[in-house]
């Protein structure tokens, strides 16, 4: 099947994971670390769940992580805009160019009109771009599901990429490492989908990734 239109998830696609990457997040966030964990077990709970706009998904998982750790809601809603997204951004500044040749195959898939987007679980795209050192006007589309009001792998994030694209949903492809958001979330809207993996578990290294879509349009 053709491929018209190529949608890339963010954390752990468009840069490598490290292993130390929580550990890290987590040192930065004392005193409050133990948030972070909470945190990430609050959003897992509301994984696929479409509140209708990031508001009132922000709202109601800020609410579960203040009964969870037993702090208010609007604290837990500064934390999560302040230190949580400044460290997570700022930490990104050291994980630049872990996949190799990604801006060159991007300018290359645009050349050849393939549109592109990133579809990311968390906010702050453009910025978490930017701290990557990749230019975000090499996309077509940026969103955040989160944003949205819908975590992956609710179905109308994507929905709502094809229908600003025009395009049939099986001439999009999904990149992401995750099958059960990313994956999930993608063949729930009728697109292609194809797994990025650390080791090649599962999934293709980047690498062989990186040449499967350098073969996409033209």
């Amino acid at each position: 099947m053709a491929v018209r239109g190529v949608v890339f998830d963010l954390d752990g696609t468009l840069y490598g994971m490290p292993w130390y990457m929580k550990p890290l997040l987590f040192a930065s966030l004392v005193p409050h670390g133990m948030r972070l964990p909470a945190y990430m077990r609050v959003r897992a709970e509301h994984a696929g769940r479409d509140h209708g706009t990031g508001s009132a998904l922000m709202t109601a998982m800020c609410a579960d992580l203040g009964r969870r750790i037993g702090r208010p809601p609007q604290e837990m809603q500064a934390w999560v805009d302040g230190p949580f997204y400044g460290r997570f951004t700022g930490l990104l500044n050291f994980l630049r160019h872990t996949r190799p040749g990604l801006s060159g195959t991007l300018q290359d898939l645009r050349r050849r009109g393939v549109r592109l987007a990133v579809l990311s679980d968390f906010g702050r795209v453009t910025e978490r771009l930017t701290a990557l050192a990749l230019d975000p006007s090499l996309f077509d589309c940026l969103q955040s599901s989160e944003e949205a009001g819908a975590l992956k792998p609710a179905v109308r994030p994507f929905q709502t990429i094809i229908a600003r694209w025009g395009l049939p949903p099986a001439e999009v492809l999904v990149v992401g490492d995750r099958d059960d958001t990313d994956g999930a979330g993608a063949r729930a809207a009728g697109m292609q989908f194809m797994r990025l993996s650390r080791h090649g578990r599962h999934g293709s290294p980047w690498p062989q990734v990186r040449d499967s879509l350098m073969g996409l349009g033209g």
